[in-house]
């Protein structure tokens, strides 16, 4: 499936995969990591012009579990944070793959739509 090789990164050097997340997040630190995940599922979560970002973040920590005080403190003071809890560090990276995988999903199925719809004009072209 297409969406499987999007989704992770081979590592040629030790010949295995690597999510997404961690190779989207290479060689920044942990709370640099935390944030980017946390920034990139706030987005989806966005509603547009009337929404706020707090308010799509809130959501975003929400619906991947993270407690909120925790969110806003990454959000707010990731440059001057020593490290992020290990279970905070992994519901956003599962977040952020889960928000990945669905990305992909969506790009394939508009891919084989297209794809049907070029082959159905083509035979109508043929036979007109």
């Amino acid at each position: 499936k297409m969406s499987d090789t999007r989704r992770v990164k081979s590592d040629p050097t030790r010949g295995e995969l690597v999510m997404r997340a961690l190779a989207d997040t290479q060689g920044m630190p942990v709370p640099q990591k935390a944030n980017y995940w946390l920034e990139t599922i706030t987005k989806a979560h966005h509603k547009g012009r009337h929404d706020t970002w707090t308010a799509a973040r809130d959501r975003a920590a929400k619906k991947a579990g993270v407690e909120l005080p925790m969110a806003e403190r990454i959000w707010k003071r990731w440059k001057s944070m020593n490290d992020v809890g290990g279970e905070t560090v992994i519901k956003l990276m599962l977040a952020y793959e889960e928000m990945v995988q669905r990305n992909n999903e969506a790009a394939d199925g508009y891919m084989a739509e297209r794809h049907e719809l070029r082959k159905s004009n083509e035979a109508h072209q043929k036979s007109a």
